[in-house]
Parts: structure tokens; sequence; C-alpha cells
């Protein structure tokens, strides 16, 4: 039998095995296309089954160690390209660094402005309430007439009211007096007085005035307080009265009473005789010429006529009896 030809081994075939195939160099063979590379994608490619295969540990460690290099390292460039318009630099704080505790003068500064913009927030809020309390007056104002706001203004110097049911000529110039007094600390002017005098008469004087002033202007002109005035005091205080009043005066003694009380007394009277203590002089020879006997000459001897000093002297020459008469001995 003849020996068998051995051939090189190519692998299994579909029988007996597969004879090396030889390529014919005279035929020129196409290079094949190197595929591009392609750009690293930052997520994990999914395998078939749709999930991310995960790292290894030693990897993780050096993703780990990277990202804390890049955290504790200051950027050395800008954060934009244009040029700061401040010339300093500006220093990035690291992360890792705890910050700094504003210092003493910098917290007192930012409270006193914290201070000084409430003062401001609550001066803002008094002023819109006092403007709006003002347009609330401002409306109820706008109703009011002249004559009213001017007899407002005359109230709150809370003058008195005269009734005129007795005779009183005191009583009567006192009210005068009072009513002249609040015109003049409320500035009234002359075209409103009367307005605001005729109001604080009640009772018979109110009815009075309504009839008197129709006689005084019966066209109902405008009625000065002069001519009130001269109306009023015709009506209570009259001739009679005012006689009566100075015949008092002139006929004043001390007799038992103090020196105190003869001073308030002769001061009262006083005021309806004008002519006879019109100076010093003249109203120190009246009240010298009403005290006793035993006072009298050394009074006058010792204040040459003069009330002021006349009074003193009176007052110290008569202080033993007086302190008689306060304690019940005289």
């Amino acid at each position: 039998m003849a020996p068998k030809r051995r051939e090189p081994y190519v692998g299994p075939g579909p029988r007996r095995g597969r004879r090396e195939e030889v390529q014919d160099t005279s035929v020129p063979i196409p290079e094949e296309e190197q595929p591009e590379p392609q750009e690293e994608v930052g997520d994990m490619p999914q395998t078939s089954e749709g999930t991310v295969p995960q790292p290894s540990r030693s990897k993780r460690r050096r993703m780990k160690a990277k990202a804390r290099r890049l955290l504790e390292t200051p950027p050395t460039t800008p954060f934009s390209e244009e040029a700061p318009s401040d010339p300093t630099p500006c220093t990035a704080v690291p992360l890792n660094q705890p910050l700094a505790m504003p210092s003493a003068e910098m917290f007192q500064t930012f409270m006193m402005t914290s201070m000084e913009n409430q003062a401001l927030t609550n001066q803002m809020i008094q002023t819109m309430m006092s403007n709006q309390s003002t347009g609330q007056g401002g409306k109820d104002s706008g109703t009011m007439t002249v004559e009213s706001r001017y007899l407002r203004d005359f109230q709150r110097h809370k003058p008195p009211s005269f009734d005129g049911g007795k005779m009183d000529p005191i009583a009567a110039e006192n009210w005068l007096e009072a009513i002249e007094t609040a015109f003049h600390f409320m500035n009234c002017p002359p075209k409103y007085e009367v307005h605001c005098g005729t109001y604080m008469l009640k009772g018979e004087a109110h009815f009075w005035w309504k009839g008197a002033q129709k006689t005084i202007v019966p066209q109902g002109e405008f009625i000065t307080w002069c001519q009130f005035k001269d109306a009023y005091l015709h009506k209570y205080y009259p001739i009679t009265a005012r006689v009566k009043m100075q015949a008092a005066f002139l006929a004043l003694k001390q007799g038992d009473r103090s020196v105190g009380d003869y001073d308030l007394e002769f001061n009262r009277l006083a005021r309806f005789s004008p002519a006879y203590v019109s100076s010093e002089e003249l109203k120190g020879e009246r009240f010298i010429a009403g005290l006793r006997e035993e006072l009298r000459g050394n009074v006058a001897s010792q204040s040459s006529f003069v009330y002021t000093k006349a009074l003193q002297v009176a007052t110290l020459l008569d202080s033993p009896r007086t302190d008689k008469l306060q304690l019940g001995i005289a």
C-alpha cells in the first residue's frame, strides 16, 4: 500500500479536512476601510439587557481622587473673557476654607444702618398716616364756613357764658374782659368778634341781643365790637349802676377789716372809678384815705402817697392786729 501524503492541517472540514487555499498574487486585493474614531461619550454604553456596567473599584477610586484635586485647585484663569472694570484681582476662596467673621466695627455699622432704615420707614408711615388724617380733616373743614372755624378756635379758650339774669355790673364787666382776652390770644379778626362773642350769651342775654342788633343796624349790615360793647354796657352796666359803684369806692373805709381784705375790696371797686386811680400817686392817696386813723398818718409819712409803698407799710404796721384777728383774740 502506498504511503499517505501528509499536508498541512487547516482545520476540520465537512469530511476529512480543508486544504490550504493558495492566494493568487496577480489579483489585487482591495484594502479594507478603517472606521473613523468615535468621540468618547460621557455616559457608559448600555448592554443588550439595558443595564449600565459599573466601573471597577480602582477606577472609582481614581475618579474620586481626580474630582477632589479639581475642587481643591483654585482657578488660574478669569471667569469672563472680558477684562474686569476693577483693577483689583479677584481671588477665589477655596471651599474647604472657613469664612472670616465680620469685625466689631463692621457689625456696629451694619446695626446703625439698619436702625436708620427702620427710623426712615417709621417716619414714612407716620407721614402717610398724618397725610391721610389731614385729608380727612380737609374734607370736614371744607364743609365749614369761615365763621365756624373762628368760632371753633374761640371755644378752645373756654370763654365764660353770660345769662344776664340779674343786674350785676361786676359780673358783666368780668365777662366782657374775659371775651376780649380770648380775642387777643386767638388773634380774631374784627369782622368775626361779634359773631364769636355773642355766641356765649345765654338765657335772657341771648333774647336781648336778638332784638338789640336790629336797632343797631336795621339793614343787617356789619356790626363792630365797639357797637356791641356800647349796647351791652348800656343794658347791663348802666350809668346809674356806675355812679353807685363810684360812690361805694369813694366811701370805702378799712373799718375792722385787715389791710389785705381792705386792699381786695379797694381794687374791686377801683375799676368803676378810673379817674381816681389813673396814677400811682392818686391811687395811693385814695388807699391811704380809707385806712384807720392809727395807720393813716404813719403810712402817709413813710410811703410818700405811692400805692405800692403805702400797701407795704400798712401791712407791716397792721401785722400785730392781723395776727390777733387770725387767732380770734381781737
